[in-house]
């Protein structure tokens, strides 16, 4: 019967590639229409087991660590660990997203005026500008000052929120899905594991498996610990972001503690620009307190930068800033938001385990040392 099935294969193949090359010449916009709806179905197929196993993935931190330290059962973990999901997301829906969307109807109404003032105070403090450049500037901040006033005008219409409407309902369906999967994920995550070994020793020779069950281990270990590291970093500048705003009594605090957060979990450039945004949102506001939110930044990033990213990190390990660029280039346009996120600590994890053990192996190979 295999043998059968081979012989087919090796018929099916070239006949398949045959009809789509004969398509290509053909017909090629048509076939590239139907290749890209295809991609597009398969893709967002995958896209639901892959949230549901990031959720699984991220949430078996979580279990682990109630039964490490809570000593709970396994199912009591698990439970605890959904039941805490779901009501984070319920208080962000009731209270943190509603204050979003006030924060931000608050920002665009105070736009017009700051942009007004902008060129107000340019037109007094640069009075060597010549009449061209004036009426140019001004001609722009008066346009945009319109379109500001104008999209939030159009806010409350039907129109405008209905594809936002749709995207949310086609995000919540994924979301549904995603939970689900990562319930039966996370609950039989030891027979998954099982079976996959079990293919693995059918189909691979058993010293390459033991190989890629270690290399498994090691990934593991790796992207857990900058993963897990870099949101509990990222947790505390949050938190010492909203400490220090009410102090200073700063608009928008929870708002923009909140990017303090989301910004620091990307390295290198996030806490740049969550620092920039924060000022300029805060400069339409007062200068003053936007000066503030700078000293703030640059203060808790270097807090951050010497004590507390060391202390927790550790050893976790790092790339460069031109890898972490691509990295977040690559992974916002796969993945998004999310994929902005994960694909600085996938990018470390594959650099650390596959190319530089590679180039170490050859230049061992070539018996080539180098510092």
């Amino acid at each position: 019967m295999l043998s059968k099935t081979k012989e087919y294969i090796k018929y099916i193949i070239p006949f398949v590639l045959g009809v789509f090359l004969f398509s290509m010449i053909t017909d090629f916009e048509n076939t590239m229409k139907f290749l890209s709806s295809v991609w597009g179905w398969v893709s967002y197929v995958i896209s639901r087991f892959v949230i549901g196993i990031s959720i699984a993935y991220i949430l078996n931190f979580f279990v682990q660590w109630l039964r490490r330290t809570c000593k709970f059962p396994f199912w009591l973990a698990v439970a605890f660990s959904y039941l805490t999901l779901v009501g984070a997301v319920v208080w962000m829906i009731i209270y943190i997203v509603p204050y979003m969307i006030t924060s931000v109807e608050q920002l665009i109404a105070v736009l017009p005026g700051f942009i007004d003032n902008t060129g107000e105070f340019l037109a007094q403090y640069f009075p060597r500008m010549d009449a061209d450049s004036l009426s140019f500037l001004t001609t722009f901040v008066t346009g945009i000052s319109d379109q500001l006033v104008k999209w939030a005008t159009n806010l409350p219409n039907v129109s405008t929120f209905l594809p936002v409407v749709r995207s949310a309902g086609r995000g919540l369906i994924d979301i549904c899905f995603g939970l689900l999967i990562s319930f039966y994920t996370l609950v039989g995550k030891d027979k998954i594991l099982a079976a996959l070994k079990r293919c693995m020793y059918a189909f691979m020779a058993p010293d390459k498996v033991e190989k890629r069950i270690q290399f498994g281990r090691e990934a593991n270990e790796i992207f857990s610990q900058y993963v897990v590291g870099k949101f509990v970093d990222s947790l505390i500048i949050g938190v010492l972001s909203a400490i220090l705003y009410a102090i200073f009594d700063l608009e928008m605090m929870p708002f923009l503690a909140i990017l303090a957060f989301l910004f620091n979990m990307i390295p290198y450039f996030g806490p740049i620009i969550g620092m920039v945004i924060t000022g300029i949102i805060l400069l339409c506001f007062s200068p003053l307190h936007a000066l503030y939110s700078l000293i703030i930044s640059v203060v808790l990033q270097t807090i951050d930068g010497s004590i507390i990213g060391p202390k927790i990190l550790g050893d976790a390990v790092g790339i460069s800033p031109l890898l972490t660029i691509v990295a977040i280039s690559v992974g916002g346009d796969i993945g998004g938001l999310l994929g902005i996120f994960l694909s600085v600590p996938v990018v470390a994890t594959l650099k650390t385990l596959v190319f530089d053990r590679w180039v170490k192996h050859r230049l061992e190979k070539k018996h080539v040392q180098i510092e």
